[in-house]
């Protein structure tokens, strides 16, 4: 059968006006959702993958250019903060049965902390990340199913507060 394609295109972000600097080569479906910057260094977070549709991307964490990229997994990325030199990522990924669960990813130096958020009862969605000294605040939002409609979701806002990697306070909004 035929796939269905995406037209292939890299990501790049542009410092002080000067001559965009490439993430990702033009080959792959590529994309940068968030971007901080932390003395001379710029972190961009983003995803890429292969042009066709249904392909698992791969969450990156590029530092300055394409030669310094850290693999996050195969997720969804939505937003990142940084505080010093420690960086914070959300985002998502599937588990083995198919459930979205919420991540955060903090990096510090070339250190990546996976927390797990969610516990795959229900999909779950990490789309916001602040830090603030030690605590790191995330938003987002369950997909819980909706009882009175077949193949229907109802969203509800959720929040967590983690202190380093635990999670101290975790509730729906």
């Amino acid at each position: 059968g035929l796939k269905k394609k995406i037209r292939p295109h890299g990501t790049c972000y542009w410092k002080n006006s000067n001559s965009p600097i490439l993430l990702s080569g033009a080959t792959n479906y590529a994309k940068a959702t968030a971007v901080a910057v932390t003395g001379n260094d710029v972190y961009a977070a983003g995803y890429e993958g292969c042009p066709n549709y249904g392909c698992t991307m791969t969450f990156k964490l590029w530092k300055n250019n394409s030669n310094n990229v850290t693999v996050l997994g195969s997720t969804g990325n939505t937003n990142m903060d940084i505080t010093g030199v420690a960086l914070a990522g959300t985002g998502y990924a599937a588990n083995a049965a198919g459930r979205y669960i919420a991540y955060l990813w903090k990096v510090n130096g070339a250190v990546v902390t996976t927390v797990q958020l969610s516990d795959g009862t229900a999909d779950a969605y990490a789309s916001g990340v602040a830090v603030s000294g030690n605590d790191v605040f995330v938003t987002g939002y369950y997909h819980y199913p909706d009882l009175n409609v077949t193949n229907a979701f109802v969203p509800k806002a959720h929040y967590w507060r983690l202190y380093g990697t635990d999670i101290v306070e975790n509730f729906e909004i």
